[in-house]
């Protein structure tokens, strides 16, 4: 009978030692997925480690610098969601801002006009905003006369015949 209590204990102490050991290989791979640049991946671990050591606390900086990445490959729209995801972390708003003014210059330059004053919109005075403004302006003035000029040469056409 004491035989069968000390494995019983031992297997629970040997249980318990493999996984506190698997927690911190994973912690440390996480880390190592973090320092490599693989910010997504690094997050998964922390995200799966819970609150082991300070896994918790390292998801919000894989997430951001994941988003800077995305946002310093041009990827403004897959960057976008991730900084509204972190709310006032770090410079996540100013980041955030960027992108949609990056995003509406793009829609813009398309001749997307909706969609860049829906980017616009939340870019008030941010850098060239203003400047765009004012073309969306001129270009609702030319689609207004645009839409006009039918009517007046058909009506011109009617004096003349």
């Amino acid at each position: 009978m004491k035989f069968t209590k000390w494995i019983a204990l031992l297997l629970v102490c040997t249980l318990a030692f493999s996984l506190t050991g698997c927690d911190a290989l994973d912690y440390r791979e996480a880390v190592r997925l973090y320092n490599a640049g693989k910010y997504d991946a690094a997050a998964e671990m922390f995200a799966l480690l819970g609150e082991y050591e300070n896994s918790n606390q390292m998801i919000d900086p894989c997430n951001y610098h994941a988003a800077i990445a995305l946002m310093e490959a041009g990827e403004y729209s897959q960057a976008l969601p991730r900084f509204l995801k972190l709310g006032d972390y770090e410079d996540s708003p100013q980041r955030l801002t960027e992108c949609r003014y990056q995003l509406g210059v793009a829609a813009f330059e398309e001749g997307n006009l909706t969609e860049a004053r829906h980017f616009f919109r939340d870019t008030a005075d941010y850098k060239l905003t203003s400047e765009y403004t004012r073309r969306f302006h001129w270009q609702d003035l030319y689609d207004a006369l645009a839409a006009q000029a039918p009517l007046r040469l058909e009506q011109d056409a009617r004096i003349f015949t």
